[in-house]
């Protein structure tokens, strides 16, 4: 966790901002969620699940939540990201990052929820 919040205080990320940026048919390219979309990433590489060049390594981002013990995470993982492994194809760094949690955000009520317990209430999904 104070990974996560190192990352968003060097970005200056919003949490108001970032709970627009979930809504359908948002342009995704405006400024402003540029720190939505690159704490995720900052995280993601600071976790050594990202290269430094901004290529998801997807078998150490499943060993990080399978080791991170809490057993209905790890199945939603397993649920949700065949789902959504093709949404940051060809994409990297934080728009990578942006892709695959949009995508999971869509996909997954349990991220909704569990996010929502620090953004707020939230839009979106089921």
């Amino acid at each position: 966790m104070a990974v996560a919040m190192d990352c968003v205080k060097d970005y200056e990320m919003d949490f108001t901002v970032c709970k627009e940026m979930m809504k359908d048919g948002v342009n995704l390219a405006e400024e402003k969620f540029t720190p939505c979309k690159c704490v995720p990433a900052c995280v993601a590489k600071k976790r050594k699940l990202m290269s430094e060049d901004g290529e998801y390594d997807v078998d150490a981002f499943t060993k990080a939540v399978n080791e991170f013990g809490y057993e209905p995470w790890s199945e939603e993982y397993k649920r949700v990201f065949p789902i959504c492994k093709d949404s940051y194809k060809g994409k990297k760094n934080c728009d990578a990052a942006a892709a695959l949690g949009v995508c999971a955000w869509k996909n997954s009520k349990m991220l909704r929820d569990t996010v929502g317990q620090y953004m707020g209430s939230t839009d979106g999904g089921d």
